[in-house]
């Protein structure tokens, strides 16, 4: 059995033999033959996570990446790009929209 760190990112899961995905934004993990426990910071269900508005975080976040300013705030937008990007792949999955 193994504990591991969870980043910003996709978890896939199944029950039964529904597939369902969830974005995940740090945590730990822990797994055993048994099951696996995931304890996150955040975590959102694709169907929770509206396309909308994760497409216009994504804008957001790549302008303030543009604008630059304070490594730290550079950092930020980095960080928020990545969130987003992440949010609007899974929600669009969640709609069966093609993914670019």
């Amino acid at each position: 059995h193994f504990l591991s760190t969870l980043r910003i990112g996709e978890l896939r899961y199944r029950v039964g033999e529904t597939t369902s995905y969830m974005s995940v934004l740090w945590g730990f993990a822990e797994v055993t033959p048994q099951k696996v426990t995931i304890l996150a910071e955040i975590a959102e269900k694709a169907d929770d996570i509206d396309v909308e508005r994760a497409q216009a975080a994504v804008a957001q976040a790549e302008q303030r990446l543009e604008v630059g300013g304070l490594p730290s705030e550079v950092e930020e937008a980095k960080v928020s790009l990545e969130k987003a990007r992440l949010r609007k792949k899974i929600a669009e999955r969640a709609q069966g929209i093609s993914q670019t």
